[in-house]
């Protein structure tokens, strides 16, 4: 502030002066023509429960269009006061004359002292607002004061402000919008419920919210998916969402412009927001733009001269949002501005600092995305091979698999860690061609000893990989003997090695073999691990005949599974083939369909086959078992075409497949009913019992009053003369000929 500046303000008081009025200033604006009603905001701002009412959030998030919406209601049962501030209302005449011009247009016989104390020269705090309270105090009616970018007054004006806001007697509500924070005063009224605060975060649009208001500014003719993708953009932030809208249906597309290419949006957010940071802070400003989340402890310790970005009013400024406990994030719009803010070399070392701040609290990805915002590839793939596990049981295998293509490809393709987190990464997504190359990058180096993971060594951890997630028959079996050969038992991957010894013995037909090691080595597992094995157990259990032990076995994997919050990661639901074997021996082929439905769709991107072959094995036999043949053949074929892809399944997996397609093969077709033999009066009796009714062979033996041995006899010769095999395609040919109806 200037000298001049600071003399107006000290004399402003004490000398009597009148006030030119803009009555724009003073008139509730009309409603932007994009604004769209938002009740679950404007609902919650009850004037006669609250005697103060805070909105604030970032330049164009909504703020002055929701406190219109608000003021124009009050305006129908109340004294209403609107005030627009610009940066000349730092002059107390101006901003008291305007404020009580607004209050005597609604209302003229309020604030006359007031304005005579005003204009004769008396002092604001002492004098003008005591006066405008006392008032306040014995109208018969309720007042609404609205006050539009309040954070325009600079300190020295806020003394007088503050004593309305925290004087505002009962039937008085003081409505605020401002760019920043509350006041410690602020926090407390809220505290005590006597103030409502309305932050950035609660001003973001909701997705039926953007949609609508997207719908409002482009019309209806961009599609959907275009309106989704701009809220996402968008951020919810309400200018952005707006801006992107009308660029959209300027240019008549109907898709959203990358914010990297739209310089409408790039410019409002740096000269809303990026160009009001002080120099002296933005490169602090741009080195929290490069974490994808901050956390106070964080800055407090590391950051101390950044701390003050965290009080209420800076955030508000920066549009940092709020992730709760303790968490914070600078909005990805604002992030995109500051990208171009070069990057010190000191402030890549404190970069490398915060990643192992971050790393030692277990929070990985912080850890990696400082890592690589630094280009310290060395301590990116450290951390990047430590913590890879964590990312396979949060589901969030794809966003380590984006941090690690930011590497420079010298470090990516040659790396041992960064290779060996690659190949678990891919194989576990399925994708088998960036698999073999990553491990075929492995295969060539030296392997140098042990790994931040605990692998002994790349040749080691590759060995277990293959052994995992085989291919084929002939490579599970040699890699499962060469990951126990290289893993010692006391090894933390001695368990991995084991379970790939699992998976050998079950492509290779030995179901003892099988069930012994999958269940020792979930009991050592990681839970994501453990669980898929143990269903593995779960499955051998039922190829030896031991149905109980396979249903006690799935039904642990299905509620571990449940209990560890892993019903995201689809390849984990071995426990499902278990289940449907389990109910197929049990007489339910409709709930063994079920299940091995679910299980087929879970392993259906596994690299190695033989689990989807005996999903696929057990949808066509519990197609056979209810008649269907055309959709159990279908099922066997499917299976056929994954063991094609595989190459070599094995003589275990191709007599499954071979055995499947015999039960399950298609009856040949009739080209008339004359090539049916003649079915006799009791057969046809039966017959008819068979396709009405779902009584058993026992229940028709009594109907007819016959033994059930005779009831068997007629159906299996009712099954020859018709050339089917089942109950189900008995009934369903018997219709095709007209024999029942």
């Amino acid at each position: 502030m200037t000298a001049k500046h600071h003399n107006e303000v000290a004399t402003d008081a004490a000398k009597p002066r009148r006030v030119a009025f803009i009555g724009s200033k003073i008139r509730t604006p009309p409603l932007p023509q994009w604004w769209i009603e938002r009740d679950r905001l404007t609902g919650s701002l009850d004037p006669d429960r609250y005697s103060r009412i805070a909105i604030t959030g970032p330049a164009g998030s909504g703020k002055t269009s929701l406190l219109t919406r608000w003021a124009q209601d009050r305006q129908l049962d109340s004294i209403t006061a609107w005030m627009s501030i610009d940066p000349r209302d730092n002059s107390a005449a101006r901003f008291w004359g305007h404020l009580l011009e607004s209050l005597q247009r609604s209302s003229p016989e309020l604030g006359l002292e007031a304005r005579g104390a005003l204009v004769g020269g008396s002092d604001v705090v002492d004098t003008v607002v005591p006066l405008l309270l006392d008032d306040l105090a014995l109208v018969d009616a309720r007042v609404v004061i609205c006050l539009d970018d309040l954070h325009l007054i600079e300190p020295f004006g806020r003394e007088a402000i503050d004593l309305l806001l925290d004087g505002a007697p009962a039937g008085t509500t003081v409505a605020t919008a401002s760019r920043a924070g509350l006041t410690r005063s602020e926090t407390r009224a809220v505290v005590n419920g006597r103030a409502i605060h309305i932050s950035s975060a609660d001003l973001r649009f909701m997705p039926d919210e953007a949609e609508a208001l997207v719908s409002g500014v482009a019309g209806d003719g961009l599609d959907a998916q275009s309106r989704e993708a701009i809220h996402q953009i968008a951020g919810g932030w309400a200018a952005p969402l707006r801006l992107y809208a009308s660029r959209i249906a300027d240019v008549g597309g109907t898709a959203p412009v990358p914010p990297e290419t739209d310089s409408t949006i790039a410019d409002y957010i740096r000269s809303e927001v990026v160009d009001l940071v002080d120099v002296e802070d933005l490169p602090a400003v741009a080195l929290l733009a490069g974490l994808d989340r901050f956390s106070a402890a964080m800055v407090d310790e590391l950051l101390p001269e950044a701390a003050h970005f965290l009080r209420s009013d800076e955030r508000e400024r920066l549009a940092i949002v709020d992730l709760g406990a303790g968490w914070f994030k600078i909005h990805d719009l604002v992030r995109g501005a500051l990208s171009d803010v070069p990057l010190s070399g000191g402030t890549r070392n404190r970069l490398a600092e915060i990643a192992d701040w971050h790393a030692s609290r277990n929070y990985a990805e912080e850890a990696i995305v400082c890592a690589v915002r630094a280009e310290d590839w060395d301590r990116g793939a450290e951390f990047l091979n430590a913590s890879w596990l964590g990312f396979v049981e949060s589901g969030r295998i794809e966003s380590l698999l984006e941090h690690a293509s930011a590497f420079p490809a010298r470090i990516r393709d040659h790396d041992e860690r960064v290779l060996v987190t690659l190949g678990w990464f891919y194989g576990l997504v399925g994708d088998l061609s960036n698999r073999d190359r990553v491990m075929g990058l492995l295969d060539a180096r030296e392997s140098t000893g042990p790994l931040p993971d605990g692998s002994e060594s790349s040749e080691q951890a590759a060995a277990v990989n293959r052994a995992l997630m085989p291919t084929d028959q002939s490579s599970s079996s040699y890699y499962a003997a060469e990951a126990m050969r290289l893993t010692p038992p006391s090894s933390p991957w001695y368990a991995f090695a084991l379970a790939g010894t699992g998976v050998a013995c079950d492509a290779a037909g030995d179901a003892k073999g099988t069930y012994r090691a999958w269940l020792e080595a979930s009991r050592a597992l990681p839970e994501v691990f453990a669980i898929p094995t143990l269903g593995g157990a779960a499955i051998a259990a039922a190829d030896l005949g031991e149905f109980d032990r396979a249903r006690e076995l799935s039904e642990r994997a299905r509620q571990r599974r449940s209990e560890s919050g892993f019903d995201h990661i689809p390849w984990i639901a071995m426990h499902e083939i278990a289940a449907g074997l389990v109910e197929l021996d049990a007489g339910d082929p409709k709930t063994a369909l079920n299940r091995f439905e679910v299980a087929a769709t879970g392993v259906s991107g596994m690299i190695e086959p033989y689990p989807f072959i005996r999903s696929m094995l057990g949808i066509a036999e519990c197609h056979r078992v209810m008649g269907n043949r055309r959709d159990a053949a279908e099922a066997v074929r499917a299976a056929e075409i994954r063991a094609d892809e595989a190459g070599e399944v094995g003589d275990h997996y191709d007599a499954l497949i071979a055995e499947a397609r015999r039960r399950c093969a298609q009856e040949r077709p009739l080209a008339h009913a004359a090539a049916l033999e003649h079915l006799t009066d009791r057969e046809l009796s039966v017959l008819r019992l068979l396709a009405a009714t779902q009584l058993t062979q026992s229940e028709i033996a009594e109907n007819l009053f016959v033994s059930r041995n005779t009831v068997k006899t007629h159906t299996q010769s009712i099954y020859r003369k018709l050339h089917v095999r089942s109950r189900g395609r008995a009934v369903e040919r018997a219709r095709q000929l007209g024999l029942v109806g």
